[in-house]
């Protein structure tokens, strides 16, 4: 899934894209979009297949993305709010994400290196653009996915200058599968990742194409802001 600044830099160009088409953004209201943005991250490891509202049937495959339809047959009448705007927005680019863009990038191959879905057997991952086959072992590593968000971050905020929230206690959230308070966890962690940032490092990605990653969330921050304002604005 795409970690904490990448998910706010799409959420700053869906706002980007709302106060474009005159739709009234005030602070108060990008900040609680923001913090609900960052809500289902405040759930870690195997919690996430509540907050992210992973199908169980899907569990037993490499690739999860959210289920949409189950978020919005339990909350579809409550998307009213900024907090819960910003909540569906991370999950749609997260759907987007696994389903789409991870396609493009790299394909799960097992012991004979051929397309494989099954978690249990995979054993292999084949980078399309760099045609490398990684151990699907060490492929979840500071090595190479998870240490590519790293190595982007100084480049994502000294270009997109995606907007950093702060904790509102006075703001409530309906969905039960998350908690307000779990948002000082992401916001300091997130703030340990602005004090260590690393320029030039994206130019040693290791899974990523950036040119391809950036298209990617612009595209899909502009199907979402349309979506916003089409039914929920």
């Amino acid at each position: 899934m795409p970690g904490y600044i990448l998910h706010l830099t799409e959420a700053t160009m869906i706002i980007k894209e709302l106060k474009q088409e005159g739709y009234p953004c005030p602070a108060e209201w990008c900040n609680a979009f923001l913090l609900g943005n960052l809500l289902p991250d405040t759930k870690i490891k195997k919690a996430k297949i509540t907050s992210h509202f992973w199908n169980p049937e899907d569990l037993k495959y490499q690739a999860i993305a959210p289920d949409l339809s189950l978020f919005l047959e339990k909350y579809g009448t409550k998307l009213q709010g900024p907090l819960m705007l910003g909540y569906l927005s991370h999950l749609y680019l997260d759907a987007c994400f696994v389903n789409s863009f991870w396609d493009s990038m790299w394909e799960f191959l097992d012991g004979e290196n051929h397309p494989e879905i099954l978690q249990e057997k995979i054993r292999f991952v084949h980078l399309k653009q760099k045609n490398q086959w990684i151990p699907v072992s060490d492929f979840f590593s500071s090595e190479y996915y998870y240490g590519d968000y790293s190595r982007m971050n100084a480049y994502l905020l000294h270009k997109y200058k995606p907007s950093v929230p702060v904790f509102d206690p006075a703001l409530t959230c309906p969905i039960t599968e998350v908690h307000m308070e779990d948002l000082h966890m992401v916001l300091g962690e997130l703030q340990h990742l602005c004090d260590t940032l690393h320029p030039g490092a994206e130019e040693q990605l290791a899974v990523f194409d950036l040119p391809s990653l950036e298209a990617f969330i612009s595209e899909t921050a502009l199907q979402m802001s349309l979506l916003l304002m089409e039914k929920y604005l």
